[in-house]
């Protein structure tokens, strides 16, 4: 059965000790489970202000460990911080909905933003703001992707939607190395394919996230407009009621290190470039292309569609096919 502790607290403590203690209790070893648990303690108690008397505690607590298990304790506490600011996301989107229940707007969210605003106004004021990301990379970030996913999966789990098992997400997490290793098991640094693969984790992070972002855009705009219909005869009616795709929120995603950084790292190579083009433009095109297949099979107001949709779909396999055979001949 799945387990799903209270995550309607309005307070990012309580929420990261529930998390915490899914966590603590995924530890096989006891003595590290307890020690992680007296390190929460001393790291978030309010009683223990004092910098010196923390740093002796924490001490304390790393005496007598081997090497192995000051590794377990250390990452698992890492862990812990990441936990926590998922409680903290967490507390304050339950913020905005008890917000919302009582009839309020979210200070400076969109309903708020647009209040007193004339649809056309509106439109213009969201689409101005540039929200411009400049993803980067180095070989010596040494964050493991896996981990990296363990813990959004975790956070997926925490989702009032969603049936995943939050303790199981959890376990997964814990047992995952949170720095990146070589196939050996040692330390290592990123290779140039290692960068690529992070840049396409976060940009099918931002991919999959942006439908709930835009809806948060999407439901103020249609509450206080309402939805364009066929009944609007008129581009008088028409430009009173808000259309979706007239929102134009302006957000650019970039990367100078998707390639690895071109700052004289010997690995860096001309060919390592075509490597990360294609392998953007088949992540892109797969995207695309199971959408446009999830969307040719669905019912409803689509189905007028269908047959252009399929159509889509087929072009893109036919474009991915033709990308990975080039690339295949571009790259040894």
């Amino acid at each position: 059965m799945a387990v799903k502790p209270d995550l309607k607290s309005k307070n990012p403590l309580d929420i990261a000790m529930a998390l915490t203690d899914l966590q603590i209790g995924a530890i096989k070893n006891p003595n590290i489970a307890e020690r992680l648990k007296n390190l929460r303690e001393i790291v978030w108690s309010e009683e223990t202000k004092d910098m010196n008397a923390k740093t002796a505690a924490f001490d304390a607590v790393l005496k007598d460990l081997n090497q192995d298990d000051i590794k377990l304790l250390c990452e698992s506490y890492a862990r812990m911080g990441e936990l926590y600011e998922v409680a903290s996301l967490t507390a304050r989107d339950n913020e905005f909905a008890a917000i919302e229940k009582s009839g309020d707007d979210i200070p400076g969210g969109v309903a708020e933003l647009i209040k007193n605003d004339p649809l056309e106004a509106a439109l213009k004021k969201l689409g101005m703001p540039v929200f411009e990301v400049t993803m980067t990379m180095h070989p010596t970030n040494v964050k493991s992707l896996a981990s990296m996913k363990a813990a959004r999966q975790v956070a997926l789990a925490m989702r009032p939607e969603n049936k995943k098992d939050l303790a199981e997400a959890i376990k997964t997490y814990q047992g995952i190395p949170i720095l990146h290793e070589s196939p050996e098991g040692k330390p290592a640094n990123l290779t140039v394919r290692d960068e690529t693969n992070t840049v396409l984790n976060y940009l099918g992070n931002i991919y999959d996230d942006l439908p709930a972002i835009f809806k948060q855009y999407d439901e103020p705009f249609t509450a206080k407009f309402g939805p364009v219909n066929h009944s609007d005869k008129t581009a008088e009616q028409k430009a009173k009621k808000y259309d979706p795709l007239d929102l134009q929120l302006q957000a650019r995603f970039a990367s100078w290190g998707s390639a690895g950084d071109k700052d004289g790292n010997n690995n860096v190579t001309g060919e390592k470039t075509l490597e990360a083009i294609v392998l953007h433009t088949q992540d892109i095109v797969r995207r695309y292309s199971e959408d446009l297949k999830s969307l040719a099979s669905s019912d409803g107001h689509l189905n007028k569609w269908k047959e252009d949709l399929a159509t889509a779909y087929t072009s893109l396999e036919a474009f991915m096919k033709r990308t990975l055979k080039c690339a295949r001949s571009t790259i040894r």
